[in-house]
């Protein structure tokens, strides 16, 4: 009869066996302690961004640390043009451009967008058709199928080193319409290289949204896949009851901390308006809190 000998112990499933040089078996279980301080270490630290329209970067980039990232943004009929203009220029150096942009244009339009990135530049984030869940919910194909063509390009291309491919969901989309959608369907894990989200809290109720469950599906939806998670975008406007702001800010800082708790890479906090409701930093306390997030999270770790 062949021996059996059975060890039960914290962390077993990472124990390693090998024969020294009497021939005996010697298992090495790692402390738990030890595996706590490796998955630290291990881990991606939280990086933080904002992203202002261009013709207020005077403004933001002033009052603001810089961003890790900012957005820029190629809308139906504008095709991915060559690298440059203010909303690419008027950035600071060390800002990672996300760029995103709307029409799918042919290889050969990637190709040259890509030939035109200055040797200078060190990283380049890319995104087809941010909110592709709700303009593609009716060719889920049609969008995986250009998706993969975008992939395949840029592989093929010897910037990509230099290039992350970003996939943003719309998380109000698949919180809400998942009677027209559903989101597990554009997740995109060997494609895209991060699956990101666009997370806002919504107008009602008048409340700000405990940040574990408003990022709750995107955090979810990054472990079941196995995939990068960022926050591509991410915001709230004042309630009517936070006349000073302290509440919201307490609600960024609350919101930075779980994000970094749960391994997401990177949130770009919107600085905008988006009709009649603000996002940009306008009290004090909210500007005082940007600052201190993206200088605590932005530091060399």
């Amino acid at each position: 009869m062949t021996p059996t000998i059975r060890i039960e112990a914290p962390n077993i499933g990472e124990a390693t066996a090998a024969l020294d040089g009497d021939r005996a078996l010697v298992v090495n279980i790692p402390e738990p302690a030890a595996r706590a301080a490796a998955d630290e270490s291990a881990k991606v630290p939280l990086r933080i961004g904002f992203h202002p329209t261009p013709s207020e970067y005077g403004i933001w980039l002033t009052k603001l640390p810089t961003p890790w990232f900012t957005r820029v943004f190629f809308p139906p009929g504008r095709s991915l043009p060559a690298w440059g203009g203010n909303a690419i220029n008027g950035l600071p150096a060390t800002t990672i451009r996300h760029i995103s942009f709307k029409d799918r244009v042919a290889p050969a339009v990637i190709v040259a967008f890509l030939n035109s990135i200055p040797a200078s530049v060190a990283q380049v984030w890319l995104t087809w058709n941010h909110e592709g869940d709700i303009d593609w919910a009716g060719d889920i194909d049609g969008y995986i199928n250009y998706w993969k063509m975008l992939r395949d390009t840029v592989d093929g291309h010897p910037a990509r080193p230099r290039i992350t491919l970003i996939n943003v969901h719309t998380q109000y989309a698949a919180r809400y319409k998942r009677q027209q959608m559903d989101w597990r369907a554009f997740m995109l894990p060997g494609v895209a290289d991060v699956d990101s989200w666009d997370c806002y809290r919504p107008a009602i109720p008048d409340v700000y949204e405990a940040p574990e469950a408003l990022l709750g599906l995107a955090l979810t939806a990054g472990a079941e896949f196995g995939v990068r998670t960022h926050i591509t975008e991410f915001g709230s406007h004042l309630t009517s009851w936070d006349t000073d702001g302290t509440g919201l800010a307490t609600w960024y800082r609350e919101a930075c901390s779980v994000m970094d708790d749960a391994g997401v890479e990177a949130v770009g906090f919107w600085c905008n308006v988006d009709g009649k409701l603000e996002y940009r930093p306008m009290k004090a306390a909210l500007l005082a809190q940007w600052k201190t997030l993206m200088t605590k999270y932005n530091a060399v770790r």
